[in-house]
């Protein structure tokens, strides 16, 4: 069985229902626990990884419920579905630090980029500042490592550290109003709000229409009115506030039910007016939304597998792979990103066609020595494979 789970970004542990399945797994300085169950009701299996007991992430599978007979439930089709999503998360950890080992010492910027982005995504962050550092110590213009370095320095509350990155990258791209935004949240989170104020506004006259940074200027207006009134315990949203978050709620970008889901629990936490409750919930929610863009890991995963996995992909996971971006594109297609990856996944199965079609001419003419349309196809094919494939090579660096 092999399958791209789905990561639950704003997770909370729950408790498993009926039987499940529990592995410990040792790496390096980690102890990781790996404990697989099912929520029969929503037809959903769920991994959840522990690292010495703290929870760290969790991916789960749908899967269609199946009933054996009259009497109920296929239990052991639920089995193989969990066990299966149980097996290929201790797998997907087990190559992803075989991965961190592998390219350790490589001196090409993206790859580190990559696998610090899919640790960034699973709450490695060790792991993800060893990557992102290497990455912009070999590229040092290649901004969106700095962001999501700058994030993790954000959220261990590294302050200084995250102001510092996304200041020089900044340097670099004045005008770019994502990172703009990202500097804007973190001059929030920090406490300087005439800062934030600044490149809030700034991003806003690039672009006017964001609703993220928009979002995030009416929270920072609502928190400089706090400190006014300090020792208050309830709060009142200003309608900035609602505004924008209505907005970005009903953005066709955040549709996916972990989104909704996200978007409904900081609702439900924001009228409690608990003035802790409510700056708790609003700091979760910038954060989620300035990295949003850089947690879907799909591609690089698949990049990251078929470069340095230690075995070659089979093409029918590689159509696996095309197929589960593709149905992402709905939430990614307003990326150029998106579409440059997707372009990578068909050049590579151009090559795997390429490859099988030297082989089908070649037995051609093994059968028949005096098949002079295959010969010459076997000739052309021959002299295009080397340019071929130091193309592909070229592009995947």
């Amino acid at each position: 069985m092999y399958c791209i789970f789905n990561l639950l970004q704003n997770y909370k542990e729950i408790a498993l229902q009926g039987f499940g399945y529990q592995d410990n797994l040792r790496i390096k300085n980690h102890e990781f626990t790996v404990h697989t169950g099912f929520e029969p009701d929503k037809g959903l299996a769920i991994s959840e990884v522990f690292d010495r007991g703290k929870f760290i992430y969790a991916s789960n599978n749908y899967y269609g419920l199946r009933k054996k007979n009259e009497a109920g439930i296929d239990e052991q089709y639920l089995k193989e579905v969990a066990y299966g999503l149980h097996r290929q998360v201790i797998e997907d950890i087990r190559i992803l630090f075989y991965i961190h080992e592998k390219i350790r010492a490589l001196r090409q910027a993206n790859p580190h980029y990559r696998l610090g982005k899919i640790f960034f995504a699973r709450n490695f962050y060790e792991e993800a500042v060893d990557n992102f550092t290497r990455a912009i110590q070999l590229d040092n213009k290649l901004i969106k490592a700095y962001k999501l370095l700058a994030l993790i320095y954000l959220k261990q509350k590294k302050y200084q550290d995250a102001t510092q990155l996304l200041e020089k990258a900044v340097s670099m791209e004045p005008d770019f109003p994502d990172l703009l935004n990202c500097l804007g949240v973190i001059h929030t989170h920090s406490g300087r709000f005439e800062s934030a104020r600044d490149v809030l506004q700034k991003a806003l006259d690039i672009k006017e229409d964001f609703p993220e940074a928009n979002f995030n200027l009416g929270v920072l207006l609502f928190l400089s009115t706090l400190q006014e009134n300090s020792h208050d315990d309830t709060v009142v949203l200003p309608a900035r506030v609602m505004r924008t978050f209505k907005h970005i709620r009903e953005h066709e970008a955040y549709q996916s039910d972990e989104w909704q889901k996200l978007f409904t629990h900081t609702a439900e936490l924001m009228e409690t007016g608990n003035r802790e409750a409510v700056i708790e919930a609003l700091a979760t929610l910038q954060l989620k939304l300035v990295a949003a863009e850089h947690l879907n890991v799909t591609m690089d995963t698949f990049f990251l597998k078929f470069m340095y996995g230690g075995k070659e992909l089979k093409r029918e996971e590689v159509e696996k792979f095309e197929k589960i971006f593709q149905e992402e594109g709905e939430q990614l297609n307003r990326y150029a990103d998106y579409w440059n990856e997707l372009g990578v996944i068909h050049l590579i199965q151009c090559r795997d066609y390429f490859l099988k079609a030297l082989n089908e001419f070649e037995r051609a003419t093994k059968i028949n020595p005096k098949y002079d349309a295959a010969l010459n196809s076997l000739e052309l094919m021959k002299h295009g494979k080397k340019g071929f494939l130091i193309l592909l090579r070229a592009i995947l660096r």
